[in-house]
């Protein structure tokens, strides 16, 4: 049998564990992104754009579209995982955690009901467009272009 442990003992453990210690996005502006002073590493396209949008939706739990899932960076990403029981891990400069595509409704449903306003944010063109050379950005390679098509709080959501 185990031995029941000291309560001081139990303390010092779990405030251990609440310190995690991979994240390197603890100490940043508040949009998850790293902070400068540490290890530099240099932001991917994608990841300039989740910081655009992050910093122009303020206040906003943003799901962004990419490929056939929705990604939650920074903040975003802790506050889902915990809400939703969803996985969270560290991705380059951000934390990040997704959902499919297809159960996009259940996941935003379930997130505005625990009071949270969501922004979804989806890729308005797609790979056969950019192959093509139709798409609206005029280019052929590079990232895709995303845009807010959904606000949603509990005002506009049906419980």
């Amino acid at each position: 049998s185990i031995p029941a442990s000291k309560p001081e003992t139990h303390a010092k453990f779990l405030h251990k564990l609440s310190l995690d210690r991979r994240r390197r996005d603890l100490g940043g502006d508040g949009d998850g992104a790293k902070s400068p002073s540490a290890a530099t590493q240099k932001m991917t396209p994608l990841e300039e754009s989740v910081k655009q949008f992050k910093a122009r939706y303020k206040g906003t739990l943003l799901m962004i579209e990419v490929g056939y899932k929705f990604h939650f960076y920074g903040d975003d990403a802790r506050d889902a995982s915990k809400c939703l029981g969803i996985f969270a891990y560290q991705s380059r400069n951000y934390l990040t955690a997704s959902v499919p595509v297809v159960r996009l409704h259940v996941y935003v449903r379930r997130l505005v009901q625990a009071g949270f306003r969501v922004g979804v944010i989806k890729q308005t063109e797609t790979a056969a467009l950019k192959a093509s050379g139709e798409s609206e950005s005029g280019n052929k390679s590079g990232l895709f272009e995303r845009k807010l098509v959904g606000l949603y709080t509990k005002a506009r959501v049906e419980t």
